[in-house]
């Protein structure tokens, strides 16, 4: 008669789902196992979702973001059209902005003057009213992003 090894509790911590899928199967029984699987599976998709619910709900108090550039005066031997990015951030209850700094502008203009450009991209469908700065030039931008890439902001900012 073959020994039975015992079987790990289905909600063992310890047990790594990786190591259940590559492991024996039959050990656990094939049940057992893709149970477990599909349980560590979606408490681990629940989990992801809350830890994201509960970021924008953190920072759905956030009104004034402040992204600053070191180096302006190396800033301005960027080419026109070339962008500087800021990373990702979350603000009023929104996810993944971000900033698009066009030092040069985003299109030759033909003048030895540098006028800067500033553009947000935001989540699709969502829409962002805002106070937009660059120094002392200030922009107001209400945008509505209909699709994912989309941005809003100015040319000619600074000018």
């Amino acid at each position: 008669p073959s020994e039975e090894r015992p079987r790990p509790p289905l909600a063992d911590p310890d047990v790594d789902v990786c190591d259940v899928a590559a492991g024996d199967v039959t050990s656990l029984g094939f049940l057992d196992a893709l149970q477990y699987l599909r349980g560590a599976t979606s408490q681990e998709l629940v989990q992801e979702r809350l830890q994201s619910e509960l970021h924008a709900v953190k920072n759905r108090s956030v009104r004034r973001v402040e992204w600053r550039l070191e180096g302006c005066a190396r800033l301005l031997e960027s080419r026109v059209g070339e962008a500087i990015d800021s990373p990702l951030f979350s603000a009023a209850g929104l996810e993944k902005i971000q900033f698009h700094f066009y030092p040069r502008d985003t299109t030759a203009t033909g003048s030895n003057s540098q006028p800067c450009g500033l553009f947000v991209s935001g989540p699709s469908k969502t829409s962002l009213k805002a106070m937009l700065w660059v120094g002392s030039f200030s922009r107001q931008l209400d945008h509505r992003f209909n699709k994912r890439g989309e941005i809003g902001g100015r040319t000619r900012f600074c000018s």
